[in-house]
């Protein structure tokens, strides 16, 4: 049997692209200011991404319905490798005001992310079947947190580097599918 797309188990494939950006992020964002001596930065960063993250949360679904849930969560992936990038930039340059402005960017494509996440999760499934594949996302999203963990054991360039490499390893594995990823319109 060849594996669909619009199969209800796309949605294991959402869970890895979570696992791999949200749920890296989880990891990094647990270390206190991203593992920085200073962790007002890291404070100052998330204040600005939960703001943009809770006004473009409510404005994420008109975005979303213009150019589908493929662009938008290509979108949403996109900065959380510029987050992780800043943190590393942080501990060469101590340029605060990068760290605090990717983390607002982040906010704003994090919200767009969330909700393709919400959107695909609700509609791909049948009715009887929403619980088992949220459970599936939620638990491989959570694997994420716990693979950044381990590789966040020591602290120092070459782990920022692994998250880097992570967030995007999924970002480019979702730019290089073809129009054929999470397609609409969904049929049953």
């Amino acid at each position: 049997m060849c594996f669909r797309w619009n199969s209800p188990l796309a949605q294991v494939l959402v869970g890895v692209i979570c696992f791999c950006c949200p749920g890296m992020f989880n990891a990094l964002n647990s270390m206190g200011g991203g593992g920085q001596v200073d962790s007002k930065v890291g404070q100052n960063a998330n204040v600005a991404l939960y703001t943009c993250f809770a006004i473009f949360g409510l404005l994420a679904g008109v975005i979303h319905n213009k150019p589908g849930p493929k662009w938008t969560i290509l979108i949403g992936c996109a900065t959380y490798i510029l987050y992780a990038g800043s943190l590393l930039c942080y501990n060469h340059t101590k340029n605060s005001a990068f760290t605090i402005a990717t983390g607002g960017i982040l906010g704003c494509s994090a919200g767009m992310l969330w909700t393709a996440q919400g959107a695909i999760l609700m509609a791909y499934p049948r009715e009887n079947d929403k619980g088992k594949f949220i459970g599936y996302f939620w638990a491989i999203f959570n694997a994420g947190a716990v693979l950044g963990s381990v590789i966040a054991k020591n602290l120092d360039n070459p782990t920022y580097i692994a998250f880097i490499f992570h967030h995007g390893h999924r970002y480019l594995d979702r730019s290089f599918f073809g129009p054929s990823f999470l397609p609409y319109p969904l049929r049953r």
